[in-house]
């Protein structure tokens, strides 16, 4: 009976061997593999609002949810709202040496156009034209030109440059943003540079750089 009861023990020590192996080798409870969010570095963060502090948090996997193509997005109240006060309302039509002659809310037409513009327009009329040129001389060519997605504040400032611009000089830009160039030398070109626009053409565009970068709206 000896050889079979030194069997069975030998037995229960190897199976009590490989079970604490078996024990040692398995993870603990909560240490588990957790693969982390991967999100592209070179997007821009965006600040949120802190649920627990009154800090700003950066979260760049928030910008990625904001980020869509152009086609999603109309320009925004406070946009509209921004163009207003840089433009400025004039119910009579002036020249600025720019080649053509404006009204209401910045409302162009090149000197070979020039009849199309009355010589004053109503406050109701000047809310039209703006309603319709920054959908047909802003947002269409954003939406058009721009291929990557954007964020509204994004959307928003491209939407000045056009509005600002011809189409062909904002595709240049357009194009560069595209591309991953740098865009904003393109646009500082269009600045007017030696006549008296260039000053107030500077300010107009660090302030939509401001826009695109920072979402600020002043």
């Amino acid at each position: 009976m000896r050889a079979p009861s030194i069997l069975l023990a030998a037995a229960v020590l190897l199976a009590l061997a490989l079970s604490r192996k078996s024990e040692a080798t398995e993870p603990a409870r909560g240490d588990e593999y957790e693969p982390v969010d991967v999100y592209d570095p070179a997007l821009d963060w965006y600040p949120m609002g802190s649920t627990e502090t009154d800090e700003p948090v950066y979260d760049p996997r928030d910008v990625m949810a904001r980020r869509r193509m152009p086609s999603d997005f109309r320009p925004s109240g406070r946009l509209r709202e921004w163009l207003k006060s840089k433009e400025r309302l004039m119910l009579n039509r002036y020249e600025l040496g720019d080649g053509g002659v404006t009204i209401g809310y910045g409302h162009y037409e090149p000197y070979s156009r020039a009849h199309l513009i009355p010589e004053s327009i109503t406050v109701d009329e000047a809310e039209r034209l703006f309603d319709e040129d920054i959908e047909s001389r802003g947002a269409r060519w954003v939406r058009l030109y721009v291929r990557i997605p954007v964020t509204q504040n994004e959307f928003d400032a491209l939407t000045s440059l056009a509005f600002n611009l011809s189409p062909g000089s904002f595709k240049r830009i357009a194009d560069a943003l595209n591309e991953g160039r740098d865009w904003k030398a393109i646009a500082l070109e269009y600045t007017r540079p030696g006549t008296n626009l260039e000053k107030g053409l500077l300010a107009r565009r660090e302030k939509e750089f401001a826009m695109f970068d920072q979402a600020t709206y002043a």
